[in-house]
């Protein structure tokens, strides 16, 4: 019986320490993501459009902190250790920079002007 009751004090521990580190991540990201709304706020503002879609940073910082958290859970991107700095920074860049994304691109197109192909 004691064995069963330090294991889940092991559990509790390990999942507090888990959801301090997804706190941890996601106040981050919702400061980045927060900047850049400011930023394309205070830029539309300038033009005589209101724009304040500060939820969106919340619900991204949460959803891309899920992602984070995943990755570290899975050892994602932990290769290449005994290699120069560079190289495991490098595919850890990587590993995490298309983690959570789909193999096909985004439909909303925001942002992308595709070539004319007219002749």
């Amino acid at each position: 019986m004691k064995h069963h009751g330090s294991s889940k004090s092991s559990l509790r521990e390990r999942a507090i320490h888990e959801l301090k580190e997804f706190v941890i991540i996601a106040a981050y990201l919702f400061v980045c993501f927060a900047a850049v709304a400011y930023f394309k706020a205070s830029i539309l503002k300038a033009q005589g459009v209101s724009f304040a879609p500060f939820g969106f940073a919340v619900a991204k910082a949460l959803i891309c902190a899920k992602f984070v958290s995943m990755g570290h859970i899975f050892h994602l991107g932990e290769r290449f250790k005994s290699l120069p700095l560079i190289w495991p920074t490098l595919y850890k860049s990587f590993c995490f920079r298309f983690a959570g994304r789909p193999k096909c691109p985004r439909g909303d197109n925001r942002g992308f002007d595709p070539p004319s192909h007219h002749l």
